[in-house]
């Protein structure tokens, strides 16, 4: 991933407990509680930031004044309409301090695959419309819960290495690199291994923001984003349909 713009300090916002997020609207609760969502949900625009890590990839600050409302990623403390993240595509472009449109996904959909950075063929190998792992979503689940063993979140100079660490297992898992000798990031590539052989999957709290230009819609990058859920949400959502989310939500107020 390729960064353009400036870098800024984020740190002095960081705190120790995520922020969590609202009860989406209807339809877009229905959209995150799938495993799969039926395709992209604008959600608001955005502006990302450096942050923390080096080689070209995250941690970013992603920030927005206008997303949808309901809509509050979780963040590792930071207010409303903030969050961390990491980017999934090595090669794709993220322009910072600059408008750029969001789509809640499950995949990415910018141009990873074979594509070519200043005329060479760049090693990217995920494919385009690339869903994301359940490794991926463990890790970043993890991350941004505060809850990732041997994170660093206090120290600036630990913070930098683990932030580095962590992108090259995420790009390992999403086939952007092909191996990595960092031996943190070997560390949680097992973990994640591990925890999706025991069972772990991602049910949707987990997604993708595909990040493009508002007048020739150019994708620039995808990122990942936490959407925390009620845990009573789950169990209903995948037999009720947009409609009936609606009728149930009108006949609550109707009682209130």
């Amino acid at each position: 991933m390729f960064r353009v713009g400036t870098k800024i300090d984020s740190r002095a916002e960081k705190g120790s407990e995520m922020r969590k997020s609202a009860l989406l609207p209807a339809g877009l609760l229905l959209a995150v509680a799938s495993s799969t969502l039926a395709g992209p949900t604008p959600v608001g625009s955005v502006k990302a930031f450096d942050s923390f890590g080096a080689a070209g990839g995250g941690e970013f600050l992603v920030t927005s004044t206008n997303f949808i409302p309901g809509f509050n990623p979780g963040s590792l403390g930071e207010s409303a309409g903030k969050f961390e993240t990491f980017c999934l595509e090595r090669f794709e472009d993220i322009v910072f301090n600059t408008e750029l449109q969001a789509d809640l996904n499950d995949r990415t959909v910018a141009n990873s695959g074979n594509i070519f950075y200043n005329g060479t063929m760049a090693n990217s190998h995920g494919g385009v419309q690339d869903a994301i792992s359940n490794q991926t979503a463990y890790l970043y689940e993890k991350f941004i819960t505060h809850s990732l063993n041997n994170y660093d979140y206090g120290s600036v100079s630990l913070r930098e290495e683990d932030a580095t660490a962590l992108q090259a297992a995420l790009w390992f898992f999403e086939q952007e690199i092909d191996g990595t000798t960092n031996a943190q990031a070997l560390a949680w590539i097992s973990e994640a291994n591990t925890a999706v052989r025991d069972g772990y999957r991602n049910l949707g709290q987990v997604a993708v923001l595909n990040l493009y230009t508002s007048n020739a819609r150019s994708d620039y990058q995808d990122v990942l984003v936490y959407v925390p859920l009620p845990p009573a949400a789950w169990a209903g959502l995948a037999m009720l349909g947009i409609v009936g989310l609606g009728q149930i939500r009108r006949r609550q107020l109707q009682k209130a």
